[in-house]
């Protein structure tokens, strides 16, 4: 049996996904002790998912950790990522370039006047978080992501953001620039926008190794937007990836079957993690049977359903019903896809597939 606790080695490379608790993360050990850290992912306590993993390998994340992404600013992906970015001190940050514009920029700067509603799908976050990076030396700030940008380079290393597109950009933008209220509104909570524009699908050179992180950019078949723009970009880095974060939690708003052809070896090891909140839960049974029929090495990191609910006494459900709607299974801790191979062995089947905490395999 697998042993969570076991650092890599230190040429071993290591995509661990964590999901979904809040959120979902991803950790990038890129060799010779350093990590990579995309989003963020907190348990039930508040805590985030990868800190907890950095120390039990006794990785100490003020100095292993030097990248950081936010790939997008949704509450459902950044919650806690003001509290990464506050321990891990060596880390670089990068984020979309939507976000360094003067509507977002605005959007923090309302919330942190207390102007709007505390829960605001990740606005506040940012707050927090633009306030860190803004008291350390400018080599710790930002690094703004957009399409076909190498984000850092080294020799056995590469990140590059694949999106979004300057049509993305605008149409991001856009959207922010309606959220704020006249003085006359209500100061309501700032929803979630979708679809998602702005979301940065990144692309890794890991040693011989190429992965796909698909976050949550979504496709709508217009020219210049969504993965539509990534296969039409003829300056993006070639090859094709064997790991695949699924974007989107597997759904069909995310779905593009050239995807699958153009930037992905066959039958790639495909990961994603679950949503589920109110009556949404994704992905759905025919998402499930579609990412089934482009591989057979697909694993999520909870069941894509949650448990059957329990039957109860009459008097209880209605009770429930009354009061709190619908109760839901509280995972205690998120669930782990830990991928490990050897930096110098490019073949799929040189990677080890690792599951724990309820995480299993989609096929």
């Amino acid at each position: 049996m697998a042993d969570p606790k076991q650092p890599p080695g230190t040429d071993e490379l290591e995509i661990s996904l964590f999901g979904p608790g809040y959120g979902e993360c991803i950790a990038v050990h890129t060799g010779k002790g350093e990590w990579l850290i995309v989003d963020s992912c907190i348990d039930r306590k508040g805590e985030p998912a990868v800190i907890n993993y950095l120390n039990s390998l006794g990785a100490d994340p003020k100095t292993a950790v030097k990248w950081i992404v936010a790939t997008h600013w949704h509450d459902d992906h950044v919650r806690g990522l003001s509290k990464i970015v506050d321990l891990c001190l060596n880390a670089q940050f990068a984020c979309s370039i939507a976000l360094r514009e003067k509507e977002f920029l605005r959007l923090t700067s309302v919330m942190s006047s207390g102007a709007m509603m505390a829960a605001s799908s990740g606005v506040d976050e940012f707050s927090r978080l633009f306030g860190i990076l803004q008291s350390r030396s400018p080599r710790h700030r930002h690094v703004w992501a957009i399409e076909s940008r190498p984000l850092w380079t080294l020799p056995h290393f590469e990140v590059h953001s694949l999106s979004p597109s300057d049509q993305n950009v605008s149409r991001a933008l856009a959207h922010i620039g309606r959220l704020f209220p006249n003085t006359a509104a209500p100061k309501n909570r700032i929803p979630v926008l979708t679809p998602n524009h702005a979301s940065v699908a990144l692309w890794l050179r890991l040693g011989n190794h190429r992965v796909l992180l698909g976050a949550d950019l979504e496709e709508t078949a217009a020219a210049g937007r969504g993965w539509t723009a990534v296969l039409a970009c003829n300056t993006r880095p070639q090859g094709k990836a064997l790991v695949f974060k699924v974007p989107h939690h597997g759904s069909v708003t995310a779905e593009m079957p050239a995807i699958w052809t153009e930037l992905l070896v066959p039958n790639p090891l495909a990961v994603l993690t679950p949503f589920i909140k109110g009556d949404v839960q994704l992905p759905t049974d025919e998402d499930v049977r579609r990412i089934r029929s482009r591989t057979t090495a697909a694993f999520i990191t909870a069941p894509a359903k949650p448990p059957p609910t329990l039957k109860r006494p009459s008097m209880v459900s209605k009770t429930i019903s009354q009061t709190v709607k619908r109760i839901q299974p509280v995972l205690v801790s998120p669930g782990q896809i830990r991928l490990r191979a050897d930096v110098a062995n490019a073949e799929t089947d040189s990677w080890r597939v690792e599951l724990f905490n309820g995480a299993v395999s989609l096929n």
